[in-house]
């Protein structure tokens, strides 16, 4: 049995996910967006053992909270960091990222240490978590879908490819408008109609959701 909840963290509540497994009280995140202090607390009062930090992408908002969270509570623990290969170049620039919305964050000494694969299937807490490559958004946006029989309706956590009634922006560094589009109807929406998303920011829609309503996905 899994438990996947949910936070808004950072200065833009990216949603932070923490996915545990209830019988090995082990757990990995999604996007730590900041609030490193809040997140720990978090974990610490779900009894549960970080295992591994997954990132959908490497804008600066969905990244920022990895390495303090690393370096204040787990130096010492070796967790494992997720990231695809095409967004490398983001994650070694979050200072300038930052800037350019003129903020000023320090920059990201922390190393990845695993590279993302499209359509491999990771293994990590004992739960098996199927990655997509999801490009458009940044070009090495991915996807985590967790399905049957680890939950009964699969969930699909997309960081900024979609969003409830919209899609992610593709002004940004290496987005591209057609690449996005292409990746939503070859890879979320091969998804059951019935997924859970969730997105990088707001509320949760569902696969079946997006294809009927989303006014950026009409056929």
């Amino acid at each position: 049995m899994i438990s996947i909840n949910v936070m808004p963290t950072g200065m833009l509540d990216v949603n932070c996910s923490l996915i545990g497994n209830l019988q090995t009280k082990e757990a990995f995140l999604v996007d730590p967006g900041g609030d490193e202090d809040e997140i720990y607390q978090y974990i610490k009062d779900q009894r549960l053992n970080l295992k591994a930090i997954l990132h959908t992408h490497a804008h600066f908002d969905h990244i920022m909270g990895t390495e303090p969270l690393i370096k204040k509570y787990y130096r010492n623990q070796n967790i494992p960091v997720y990231l695809h290969n095409d967004d490398q170049f983001l994650w070694e620039n979050l200072a300038f990222q930052a800037q350019v919305f003129n903020l000023n964050l320090p920059g990201n000494d922390l190393k990845v240490t695993h590279q993302l694969h499209h359509n491999e299937i990771l293994e990590i807490c004992q739960i098996k978590i199927r990655v997509m490559n999801t490009p458009g958004h940044s070009p090495g946006s991915c996807s985590f879908l967790i399905s049957e029989p680890f939950v009964s309706t699969p969930v699909l956590i997309v960081g900024d490819v979609i969003f409830q009634g919209s899609i992610g922006r593709t002004d940004l560094w290496k987005g591209d408008y057609n690449t996005l589009i292409k990746s939503i109807h070859e890879n979320i929406f091969s998804c059951p109609d019935q997924t859970r998303i969730i997105p990088g920011h707001g509320p949760e829609t569902t696969v079946g959701e997006e294809k009927m309503y989303n006014p950026y996905l009409a056929e």
